[in-house]
């Protein structure tokens, strides 16, 4: 394909050339990107292959920071050509918008383009690719045909638009997309700036830390097991205790010189066992402290041959070399392919993004002499050469090795079944002085799980209630009556049962996933009886209404938006209102915005005295037990968390109460940001919104659940069997749904008034709107009643589960307290101990 016929615009098209070819902007719109920026996005997309140009630029707008609003102008341009096709690639497109901004920048934004049209539609053979990043060598008048807009083309529109959209459908969320980025360490990591005086981080925390992230825990794991086996030379900048070189300690590890006298006192036999099985003790001593500056230079090959486990490998003995607890040589490193890059290893996120560093050529010999070329060697320089066992054996690799023989110290070969072999310098030569074999199986069979976001658990339906929280962000009421709380950690919740007394009933998890917590909140109702919660971020300016019952979400731009001082929002008749001093807006359920509001000031204030008091009576408990930092079994097989041991009282209640100097005798590890395990598998997890989850390695004991309330009566739950406080007692609960009614309309607005307590405005409602929802949150009993009440006057009637977790039962079973200890919690601990 000629550079003319690929990057021509086309008369009414989303996108065009201006100022002379120096930039491509929207018509009468936004600029999408400079000539010299689509130039390198061109010559980064090229080694594999370009996509279709429109394509591109659709991506490269959606991830600008007006993104919006250049999505907007493009489908306002473009949706007369083909409405669907349009809609449908703008919609999947949208997904970028929720990508965070730190993807939409600079080296991180080049990997998505390459990560998203990777091997895409119409891809560009990579000949036709070279041809065209080539065009901005050409002279001003080779491109002056680019200026000239030629006739509209519906293959040109089919191919950029369709692409598009079978890019974006193997996506169903923005964290798939940076999941596909595998260079892009996680956002979720706080910025912190250190003092360069500080000390380093122990080097010991750092391989916790890797060992603790599931992207880095297979380099981790190798890490202290090659510190114990691989041997060389430790210098230390402190003076030692020992100022010539002492005894430091004792090891099972050393030369025969060095073996304790009380060793040969055992007989043969038992002698050659224990030096066979490294038990056998020998002298260690101290290295004499060294005067000079000493640092350390280690040369990673991660060339083709060396992708994998090798790859794995080579990093973790980089590491150990590196992160050793007894030495602080500095340490520098470089990947080698057909050049080379400096690599960071300061941080987890280093460690990932040194990680991705790949190099497509089959060997680092190329990039070895460049390093040479512009490092000469220097006498208070250590390298070392890390590389797979075969590649070092290379005819380039030796010769490069060769010529570079007097600037490398140490080889070190690696390949995938775990064999590492260490070589010395000697003279004109090298001397093989160590073979290892690392057992990768072993150490790798306890992998992390991937490390999920607090509010991740949140999505269980859980079949317990939660206790209250003083911790509250927002106070809600819906339409029907129902309240709601949004906590300050990103949980709404709802109130059980709003026709008893606060203190009698617990609160029910709806979702755990708000986020941002500091914007406005509104509830609201469709049409068909789903609930709408609107959120709004003023920093963006942004609505979003969520479908709580069916989970469909929608973002609006809402730049009219004015601070005030009382509720922000106000939900009435089917629209979402807003006011200020001056001006009111409505925005219905489908988005739209429109000027005027029939609500007063006074209609805002009175729903901010109203939820102010409902506030204040609901207020919760401070007892709610958050910050466990250990979990452990004592020697009366009593579960522990932190100083609060699990009980059952002898008058029958299941309590978490303080307990005195218990004895440990199980301990579990934390092995995630909300979960530890115990050495058997048994995993008890932490819902920060006030809920202990305990699942259990032995299959056959069911996995349940108690809140993590202090000095209080609490209940206990599976999925299907509760006992302990009624106050979280949860039945299952159902939706009854009048689908059409006979032909006695009146009768059914009296028994729909009887049976559900609704008012007879809104039974009517129900039976003018038909289908429509008549009871939310019944039990199984005044769903039955009611089902029974109107079909026998012609009315059809059906009942839905309100969740997953009702679908599957109609009641909760009921036990005592001693009976859910011997059932459940005592073969948890049992099955542990």
């Amino acid at each position: 394909m000629h550079f003319n016929e690929y990057l021509r615009s086309h008369i009414g098209y989303f996108w065009q050339w201006e100022d002379s070819l120096e930039v491509i902007a929207i018509p009468k719109g936004n600029t999408i990107a400079y000539s010299a920026y689509i130039h390198e996005i061109l010559e980064n997309l090229a080694p594999q292959g370009l996509p279709p140009f429109g394509s591109l630029l659709l991506v490269i707008a959606a991830t600008n920071p007006n993104g919006h609003n250049s999505l907007r102008t493009i489908h306002d341009i473009m949706s007369r050509v083909n409405y669907e096709e349009v809609d449908d690639a703008i919609k999947l497109l949208t997904l970028l918008l929720e990508v965070p901004s730190e993807y939409k920048k600079g080296k991180k934004r080049m990997l998505l383009l390459q990560s998203l049209f990777e091997n895409c539609h119409q891809i560009l053979s990579l000949d036709n690719s070279k041809q065209i990043v080539d065009w901005n060598a050409l002279s001003a008048h080779d491109k002056r045909h680019l200026v000239n807009k030629v006739d509209f083309s519906p293959q040109n529109f089919n191919r950029d638009f369709r692409t598009i959209r079978l890019i974006l459908r193997k996506y169903e969320s923005a964290e798939d997309i940076i999941a596909q980025i595998a260079a892009i360490p996680d956002l979720e990591e706080e910025l912190i700036l250190k003092d360069p005086s500080e000390s380093k981080d122990d080097p010991k925390e750092i391989v916790e830390a890797l060992i603790d992230n599931y992207k880095t825990f297979q380099v981790g794991a190798l890490v202290k097991r090659i510190w114990t086996g691989l041997n060389l030379p430790v210098t230390n900048a402190l003076p030692s205790q020992q100022p010539l070189g002492g005894v430091s300690d004792l090891t099972n590890k050393g030369d025969f010189d060095k073996l304790l006298i009380s060793e040969f006192a055992n007989d043969d036999l038992v002698l050659l066992s224990r030096l066979a099985n490294n038990e056998a003790l020998y002298l260690n001593r101290e290295i004499p402290p060294s005067t000079h500056n000493l640092y350390r230079t280690i040369l990673i090959d991660v060339s083709l041959t060396n992708w994998g486990t090798p790859k794995t490998i080579a990093f973790a003995t980089m590491l150990a070399i590196a992160k050793h607890p007894k030495t602080n040589i500095d340490c520098e490193v470089f990947a080698l392919g057909d050049t080379y890059h400096p690599i960071e290893i300061d941080t987890v996120d280093d460690i990932i993004a040194g990680l991705q560093i790949l190099d497509s050529s089959l060997n680092g010999a190329i990039g070895m002499s460049a390093f040479f070329r512009d490092h000469p060697a220097k006498p208070d320089r250590e390298v070392f050469v890390i590389s797979e066992a075969s590649t070092i054996k290379h005819p380039a690799v030796l010769h490069a090795m060769h010529e570079h023989h007097n600037a490398i110290h140490y080889w070190i070969s690696c390949n995938a079944e775990g064999q590492l072999d260490l070589y010395k310098r000697q003279q004109r030569g090298k001397r093989h002085i160590q073979h290892l074999e690392l057992p990768l199986h072993e150490l790798w069979s306890r992998a992390p799980k991937k490390h999920r976001d607090p509010t991740e658990l949140s999505s269980i339906n859980y079949p317990i209630l939660f206790s209250n929280d003083h911790n509250i962000k927002k106070f809600l009421r819906s339409p029907d009556g129902e309240y709601y709380q949004i906590r300050k950690e990103g949980f709404l919740m709802r109130f059980y049962d709003k026709n008893v007394h606060f203190y009698e009933k617990g609160w029910e998890l709806v979702l755990g996933r708000l986020r941002p917590v500091t914007a406005e909140f509104e509830l609201g109702k469709s049409a068909n009886g789903d609930l709408i919660l609107l959120s709004f971020t003023a920093q963006q300016k942004e609505l979003t209404m969520l479908n709580i019952d069916t989970g469909e979400e929608k973002k609006i731009q809402f730049k009219q938006w004015k601070g005030t001082a009382h509720c922000s929002f106000v939900f009435e008749e089917g629209l979402f209102h807003h006011v200020n001093l001056t001006k009111g807006w409505t925005i219905d359920l489908d988005g739209q915005v429109e000027t005027g509001s029939s609500l007063s000031l006074d209609a805002f204030k009175k729903k901010d005295d109203e939820l102010e008091e409902l506030s204040r009576l609901y207020l919760g408990s401070s007892n709610l037990f958050k910050n466990i930092k250990e979990i452990f079994i004592t020697d009366q097989r009593r579960l522990v968390f932190n100083i609060h041991e699990l009980v059952l009282t002898d008058s029958g209640h299941i309590k978490l109460n303080v307990t005195r100097e218990p004895h440990k005798i199980a301990e579990a590890s934390l092995t995630g940001a909300n979960e530890f395990s115990f050495d058997d598998g048994s995993i008890i997890e932490i819902d920060r919104c006030g809920m202990l989850i305990f699942k259990s390695a032995n299959i056959d004991i069911s996995t349940f659940y108690i809140p993590s309330m202090l000095n209080t009566s609490l209940g206990a739950a599976t999925e299907d069997t509760f006992a302990g406080s009624d106050y979280y007692l949860r039945e299952p609960e159902f939706k009854i749904i009048l689908q059409s009614i006979g032909a006695q309309p009146l009768a059914a607005v009296k028994l729909i008034k009887e049976h559900t307590g609704l008012g007879l405005k809104k039974a009517k409602l129900a039976v003018d709107s038909a289908p429509y929802p008549i009871l939310r949150h019944g039990s199984w009993g005044q769903a039955t009643d009611i089902k029974q009440a109107l079909s026998a006057i012609g009315c059809k009637i059906q009942i839905h589960p309100e969740n997953e977790w009702s679908a599957s039962r109609k009641t909760m079973n009921s036990s005592t307290t001693s009976g859910f200890f011997e059932t459940y919690i005592h073969p948890f601990i049992d099955n542990i101990v």
